[in-house]
């Protein structure tokens, strides 16, 4: 919801000032993301292998970079660009369940790591892939 939220913002901002919208469709994502630098914050991170974490940000390295905790207690892999950074979804609860997933016709394997309070579920696949918001019918148990 957060980002949703955020990207809402901009756009309503972009309307107000009648700016060539090309030009800047990119260029918000970086300030809007840029709070997740702070020192303290509770974010999620993306590991080496490309699997997303809970982290706490220990310090802001001062170059689009930081320094992270891993809550998990890993010891490497511990500086992060924003493009390896995420808010911690805010509403719903963490899981970590076996399911099959249904997408475009085709059944895979995978884990569901969030179920949002909508009943939406955040997996990541037998790939590895990471997979926001699916449905609650495409998954299941």
């Amino acid at each position: 919801g957060l980002l949703l939220h955020l990207r809402r913002v901009v756009v309503l901002k972009q309307d107000d000032s009648c700016p060539s919208e090309g030009a800047q469709d990119a260029a918000p994502t970086p300030d809007a993301k840029a709070h997740l630098l702070t020192p303290g914050s509770k974010v999620q991170a993306r590991f080496s292998d490309g699997s997303w974490c809970r982290a706490v940000v220990e310090k802001n390295n001062g170059d689009g970079t930081c320094t992270i905790r891993w809550e998990n207690g890993t010891m490497t892999d511990t500086i992060k660009g924003l493009d390896d950074l995420r808010p911690l979804p805010t509403s719903g609860k963490p899981v970590c369940t076996r399911v099959q997933i249904t997408r475009d016709g085709v059944s895979s394997a995978g884990v569901t790591i969030w179920e949002h309070s909508s009943g939406a579920h955040d997996v990541i696949d037998q790939e590895g892939r990471f997979l926001p918001f699916l449905p609650s019918g495409s998954v299941v148990p």
